[in-house]
C-alpha cells in the first residue's frame, strides 16, 4: 500500500511538473514571446524576408541590416568599461579580498567572460538573457577536496519558464522551470535507483524551440528540471515525459556518499549531486540569474533592441531592393519592332551590333526612351537610415565615425560622453545583474568549494607575481559580504575631465608621454596597451642611445683623468721651481738689502774719509801758509 501512495506520489508530482511547462508555454504564446523571439533572431542574423510572392520573382532581395550594425554597436559601448566584482565586509577586509581573488579565479577558469558577452547578444536580440550557474563533477578544476566546479551556461529565452511572469525578481519566485534537450543515455545515467528506465525515450522538440534542428537518428529526450524553495531551502528535481528523473534533492551538498565511485557517463549541463561535508549554511539562492535589456512593465521578460526596428528595417530593405530592381528594368535598351524589320535578326544589346530595317517605310525599328533613374529613393533611405540610428541611440558620434581630425581628446570624450548617456543606464541595469551574480557565486563558493587551490597575481615593484592560494568555503562562515561592482577602467562620464587635466599637465611639463598615456582613461582609448608598448620601445632605444653616451663620456674621463695626472705632475715640478726661486728671491733680497747697508755705510765711510782729508789739506795749507809767514 505504501508503495502504491508513493507511486501515485510520483505521478502526480510528474504530472504537475508537466502541467507548469505547458503553462509557461501557453503563456508565452499568449504574449507573443514564443513567435516574436525567432523573428527577431532571423532579423538579425539577416534572414529578413519572407515567401517570394507570385510577380516579384525577378526583383533583388537585399538586406541593409541596420539592426546587426546598431545591436552590436549597442553591446561595444555596454561592454566597453569592463566591470569586475568585489566583495567587502565591514569586519574583516583582509578575508574580503581572498575571497574576491578567489571569485577572479573563478572567473578566469569557467570564461564567464565569454558567457557575459552572449548574454548581451541575447539581451540586444530578444530582450533577456538567464544565467543558470550549476555544479559540474567533470569541470577540469578537480583540486579541492569536492569533485568538480561551479559552472555557468545560458538559458533560452524560449526554455525558461516562471511561476509568476509577472514578478521581477527570481529569487520571489514559487519555482523556476528549465526545459533541456539532453541525450537518452546521459538521462538514464543520472536517473535514481528504481526509476523505470525504459521510460525515458526520446521525444520530439516542442515546435517553438527555433534554435535547434535536430538531424536524423538523433537520440533526444526532452528534460524539464525545476527549482523551488521549500522552508527557504533550494531544492531540484528532473523529469522526462515518460516519468521523473531525480526525486527532489537539495543543492546544499551534503555527505550522502564518502567516497563516490559512480561515473558521470555524459557532462550536461544539468546540476550534478555532489559528495561533501554538511555545511551550517543551506543555499537559499536560485542558482538563476535574470537580466533584462530594457524593462517591460509587469513582465520577468525584457525589451530588445530588434523589437522596435523591424518596421524600420523592412522600408529600408524594400526601399533599396526596388530602387535596385527598377535599375535592372531599365538598364537594358528596350526595343519598338514591326514584324517585318528584322528578318530574323536577333536584338542582343552587344556593343556596336549593327541591325538592318527589312521594313518598307524604314522606321520598323526604333529604341524606346526609358525613363531616367531617380535620387528621390535614395534620400529617401539615407534619411530612414539616419534617423532610425538617431532614435536608436548609435549614432555617428556614439561610434566615432565623423569626429574630426583636429578635435582634442577632450572634445572628443564630451561628445561620446553626451552620445552615451542612454548607454549609461543600460550598463548599470547589466551591473546590477552581475551583482545578483556575485550574490549567487557566493553561495557557491562558501558552500560547495574546500582547499581549492587558486592563483593570482599580485604586483612587487613593477613585476607582477604569480601566487598560489588555498580557498575553503567554510572558513568565511562568520562572516558577511556585500557585493559591489566596479569599473576597472572607469566610466566615460568623467574621462573628459581626467583627459582635461592630463593635457594640462602634459603642456606644463609636469609628466612625459609616457605617464600620460599610462593614466589616460582606459575607456577613452582602444589601444592603450600597444601605445605603451611603443612607447617602452622608445624608451629602451633612448636608454641604448644614453647608455652608448655614457659610455663615450667614460672613455672620454678616463683620458682627461689620464691627462689630469700627467699635468698634475708638471704642476708638482713647477711649484717646486716656484718654491726655489721663492727662497732665491729672498736670498737675493736679502743680499741686495745687506749690499745696500754696506754701500750706504761704505758711502758714510767714504763721506767721512774725504771730510779727514779737506780737514788735513786745510791743515797742511794752513801750515804752509805759516812756515812761508815765518820765513818770510
Amino acid at each position: 500500500m505504501d508503495r502504491f501512495n508513493e507511486m501515485r506520489e510520483e505521478r502526480e508530482r510528474h504530472e504537475e511538473i508537466w502541467q507548469m511547462y505547458d503553462d509557461g508555454l501557453h503563456y508565452q504564446s499568449a504574449v507573443g514571446i514564443s513567435t516574436n523571439v525567432p523573428r527577431y533572431v532571423d532579423y538579425f542574423q539577416g534572414k529578413q524576408w519572407g515567401k517570394v510572392e507570385k510577380g516579384t520573382e525577378q526583383m533583388p532581395r537585399m538586406v541593409f541590416n541596420i539592426i546587426k550594425m546598431i545591436c552590436r554597436n549597442k553591446k561595444a559601448n555596454l561592454l566597453s568599461v569592463p566591470c569586475r566584482l568585489i566583495y567587502k565586509s565591514e569586519t574583516d577586509s583582509v578575508r574580503a579580498e581572498q575571497f574576491t581573488r578567489f571569485a577572479e579565479w573563478w572567473k578566469k577558469d569557467a570564461r564567464l567572460d565569454e558567457i557575459d558577452s552572449q548574454a548581451v547578444d541575447d539581451a540586444v536580440q530578444t530582450g533577456s538573457y538567464f544565467y543558470h550557474f550549476y555544479w559540474d563533477k567533470d569541470a577540469t578544476s578537480k583540486r579541492g577536496e569536492v569533485e568538480g566546479g561551479c559552472r555557468v551556461e545560458l538559458i533560452d529565452i524560449l526554455n525558461i519558464f516562471f511561476a509568476n511572469p509577472q514578478e521581477e525578481d527570481e529569487q520571489k519566485q514559487a519555482w523556476i522551470l528549465i526545459a533541456s534537450r539532453e541525450e537518452v543515455d546521459a538521462v538514464k545515467a543520472m536517473a535514481d535507483e528504481g526509476v523505470d528506465l525504459d521510460l525515458i525515450v526520446s521525444d520530439k522538440a516542442q515546435a517553438n524551440d527555433y534554435k535547434d534542428i535536430e538531424q536524423d537518428g538523433t537520440e533526444l529526450c526532452t528534460v524539464l528540471t525545476r527549482y523551488f524553495k521549500k522552508d527557504g531551502e533550494v531544492f531540484c528535481e528532473k523529469a522526462v515525459k515518460g516519468t521523473m528523473v531525480n526525486e527532489a534533492f537539495s543543492i546544499t551538498p551534503t555527505s550522502y556518499v564518502e567516497s563516490s565511485d559512480e561515473e558521470d557517463v555524459a557532462n550536461t549541463s544539468l546540476p550534478d549531486k555532489t559528495n561533501g561535508q554538511a555545511k551550517p549554511r543551506k543555499a537559499t539562492l536560485y542558482p538563476i540569474v535574470c537580466g533584462s535589456y530594457e524593462r517591460r512593465r509587469n513582465s520577468i521578460y525584457g525589451l530588445g533592441e530588434v523589437e522596435g526596428l523591424i518596421p524600420n528595417q523592412e522600408a529600408v530593405n524594400i526601399i533599396g531592393s526596388m530602387q535596385a530592381y527598377n535599375i535592372m528594368l531599365n538598364a537594358w535598351g528596350k526595343w519598338k519592332v514591326s514584324p517585318d524589320a528584322l528578318n530574323g535578326q536577333e536584338i542582343t544589346n552587344e556593343v556596336g551590333q549593327v541591325l538592318t530595317d527589312y521594313s518598307k517605310d524604314g522606321k520598323g525599328i526604333e529604341r524606346i526612351q526609358e525613363a531616367g533613374f531617380s535620387s528621390a529613393p535614395t534620400g529617401v533611405l539615407d534619411s530612414i537610415i539616419s534617423t532610425t540610428r538617431a532614435v536608436a541611440g548609435s549614432s555617428e558620434v556614439l561610434n566615432g565615425e565623423v569626429l574630426g581630425v583636429n578635435m582634442s581628446g577632450t572634445a572628443i570624450a564630451q561628445l561620446q560622453a553626451q552620445a552615451s548617456q542612454p548607454i549609461e543606464e543600460l550598463r548599470n541595469r547589466y551591473w546590477r545583474v552581475k551583482e545578483k551574480q556575485g550574490k549567487v557565486l557566493e553561495q557557491f563558493f562558501r558552500l560547495y568549494y574546500d582547499n581549492q587551490q587558486y592563483t593570482y597575481e599580485t604586483l612587487e615593484g613593477n613585476e607582477s607575481k604569480t601566487n598560489v592560494g588555498t580557498f575553503n568555503g567554510k572558513d568565511y562562515d562568520d562572516i558577511a559580504f556585500d557585493v559591489v561592482v566596479e569599473a576597472s577602467g572607469g566610466t566615460r562620464s568623467s574621462s573628459a575631465g581626467d583627459i582635461n587635466f592630463l593635457d594640462n599637465l602634459l603642456a606644463r611639463g609636469v609628466i612625459n608621454a609616457h605617464q600620460y598615456v599610462q593614466m589616460y582613461p582606459s575607456d577613452a582609448i582602444s589601444n592603450k596597451e600597444e601605445i605603451l608598448r611603443v612607447l617602452e620601445q622608445q624608451d629602451a632605444q633612448q636608454i641604448e642611445v644614453l647608455n652608448a653616451k655614457l659610455q663615450q663620456y667614460e672613455q672620454q674621463m678616463l683620458e682627461a683623468s689620464a691627462l689630469l695626472e700627467k699635468q698634475g705632475k708638471v704642476v708638482d715640478n713647477v711649484m717646486s721651481i716656484v718654491r726655489d726661486n721663492n727662497q732665491l728671491r729672498a736670498t737675493v733680497a736679502q743680499i741686495y738689502s745687506e749690499s745696500v747697508s754696506k754701500i750706504d755705510q761704505a758711502n758714510e765711510m767714504a763721506s767721512k774719509y774725504n771730510e779727514v782729508i779737506d780737514d788735513a789739506t786745510f791743515f797742511a795749507n794752513e801750515l804752509n801758509k805759516r812756515n812761508n809767514a815765518s820765513t818770510a
